[in-house]
């Protein structure tokens, strides 16, 4: 049966943000069978006391989720959940309304760090990129970032977009790759007359199975 989230005072943005995740398989079934405590032994413990929560957030996140797939929920656990985010993210203090896609992302980026177990520090250059084939130039990237950027959130979320630069004079082109986690794409207005155009998007998998 579904469950829902108490809102605590116009925490509506970050039921949806939860609920959105419980109820996405891959990762109901990381935190439910307890898939990231692995992670949390392995993880980076400088980047997460820096960068992260020391665990604190992604903990409360797993114990939510477990509680909502267990149909043993109760408005303690959320207002527990809603408490370690305000100690580490302090725009959340209070009862405001915030933006859920950015909730999203701060949430997102706190647990990554809390996971993550890459180990480098610094980026390598990556060398001139003129005739390589794009397969190529987005495994270097993507193992480039995985250097300092190495967590579940990473391997689930991160996908990266192609840009294209073509010299004038000798018309070479020169291929970069940047990692993203979210593509944020306009809706129509419904007092729009003129059909809008659709958007083609090429998804390309790099050594990976593609998700369903």
């Amino acid at each position: 049966a579904a469950t829902g989230i108490k809102n605590h005072g116009n925490t509506c943005y970050m039921n949806a943000v939860l609920q959105c995740l419980s109820h996405t398989d891959v990762i109901a079934e990381y935190f439910v069978l307890d898939h990231y405590k692995v992670d949390l032994q392995k993880r980076n413990k400088i980047n997460s006391k820096k960068y992260g929560t020391r665990g604190e957030v992604t903990e409360q996140l797993a114990a939510l989720l477990k509680a909502l797939w267990a149909c043993h929920y109760n408005a303690d656990m959320s207002t527990t959940f809603k408490g370690a985010v305000e100690r580490h993210g302090t725009q959340y203090r209070g009862n405001s309304q915030h933006d859920a896609q950015e909730f999203l992302f701060w949430l997102l980026d706190k647990v990554h760090e809390d996971l993550n177990t890459a180990t480098k520090k610094k980026y390598k250059t990556i060398k001139n990129t003129c005739g390589k084939p794009d397969e190529v130039v987005a495994a270097e990237t993507l193992a480039n970032h995985a250097r300092r950027n190495s967590s579940f959130v990473q391997a689930v979320f991160q996908a990266q977009y192609r840009s294209a630069l073509t010299c004038a004079k000798c018309e070479r082109t020169s291929c970069t790759f940047d990692p993203f986690h979210c593509v944020s794409v306009q809706l129509p207005s419904r007092q729009a007359t003129v059909q809008p155009s659709p958007l083609p998007v090429n998804v390309v998998y790099v050594n990976q199975q593609p998700r369903q």
